[in-house]
């Protein structure tokens, strides 16, 4: 009792500024406290809120290392995303799709979601007696670019009777101004930014937010305005050089002897009425028609639901194309080549009943 009436009595006779200077420490402890509770708390609130989220549009964030083993464990021999397949000679009717996160199905699970699956189901539901094969090459970041130097070698080698190219608004960036798109971290060391950009949900979505307001406040340039800005002029470099990666793309597939048609996805972070990339889809069908290459363009498909435009999201922060938009897609793309394909593998089967 003694020693704890000395402590009381030194506390007592504290000059006054000792007493203010405790208390000011005391508050700012406390501070610190409701802080990092509040912090915790709201990330375990917004991880539990998003706990359906597999994906978003910025790459390797918390969404991709959280859902990272439900995608890698659906790879197959090759690599890729879906069933295993053989490579080599077959007498099937064998359609290889070939795309990037689209045909991918970046935040669909299980894959067979995608509308590459999804149309193997449709055709073969219509034609039952046919032995059809659907393989998807799919890889996420590839471009014209990309399907020229590696993807189109090893999609001849698949001895596929027809090619589908799946296209997509970036398709046409041979090289990228990194500068032009660049986010400003809220966090400026790139270690600590990719730590909580890669654990943390509350991060995430702070980061977003900010790139956000510097789009709407004209300090960041926004993607679509990026394409407008670069592909407007379709006798400028950047256009130019586009069409000739695409003129290789479809010279490759005649030489090869591959039957071949495309399928072009709009962008969908914004309605069709007021779609500003619609030059960059007559761009690619001029280069069709003189090709003579068959495509469909699924734009006005998907104005219809202009008004629950995030029905075609796969989540709110991704907005590749949803379970339902890869449906829609199935039906369409079958519903225009699927007359070609019946015909084909029918003449795959007169072979086959031959030998």
């Amino acid at each position: 009792m003694t020693n704890i009436s000395y402590l009381l009595e030194f506390i007592i006779k504290m000059p006054p500024f000792i007493k203010r200077s405790g208390v000011i420490v005391a508050n700012i402890f406390l501070f610190l406290i409701v802080v990092a509770v509040t912090i915790s708390c709201s990330e375990v609130f917004l991880r539990w809120y998003y706990r359906d989220v597999l994906s978003s549009a910025t790459g390797v964030d918390y969404f991709h290392n959280r859902s990272y083993h439900l995608f890698a464990k659906e790879k197959n021999v090759f690599n890729l995303r879906g069933k295993t397949f053989k490579a080599g000679k077959h007498h099937l009717l064998r359609v290889v799709i070939m795309g990037d996160s689209f045909t991918y199905g970046q935040g669909v699970y299980p894959y067979e979601k995608r509308y590459t699956e999804q149309m193997e189901l449709l055709f073969k539901k219509e034609h039952p007696d046919l032995d059809v094969e659907f393989i998807n090459v799919g890889i996420c970041g590839m471009d014209l670019l990309g399907y020229n130097n590696k993807i189109v070698n090893f999609v001849a080698a698949l001895h596929p009777d027809f090619v589908l190219y799946q296209w997509y608004v970036n398709d046409m960036e041979i090289t990228r101004d990194w500068l032009q798109l660049r986010i400003p971290q809220i966090i400026s060391n790139n270690t600590v930014h990719r730590f909580f950009i890669e654990n943390s949900v509350l991060y995430f979505i702070l980061q977003r937010g900010w790139s956000q307001i510097r789009a709407m406040s004209g300090q960041q340039l926004d993607y679509t305005e990026y394409l407008v800005k670069r592909f407007s002029d379709p006798e400028n470099k950047y256009s130019i050089a586009a069409k000739k990666e695409l003129d290789k793309l479809f010279e490759t597939l005649d030489r090869r002897n591959i039957p071949h048609g495309i399928v072009l996805f709009p962008d969908f972070n914004t309605k069709k009425d007021k779609y500003r990339l619609a030059f960059l889809h007559e761009q690619v069908h001029k280069v069709c028609k003189e090709h003579h290459v068959d495509y469909l363009d699924l734009t006005k498909t998907y104005s219809k639901y202009d008004d629950n435009i995030e029905e075609l999201w796969a989540n709110i922060f991704d907005h590749h194309p949803s379970a339902l938009a890869h449906r829609i897609a199935a039906e369409k793309i079958v519903d225009f080549f699927g007359n070609k394909w019946q015909q084909m593998a029918l003449k795959n089967a007169n072979l086959k009943n031959k030998e």
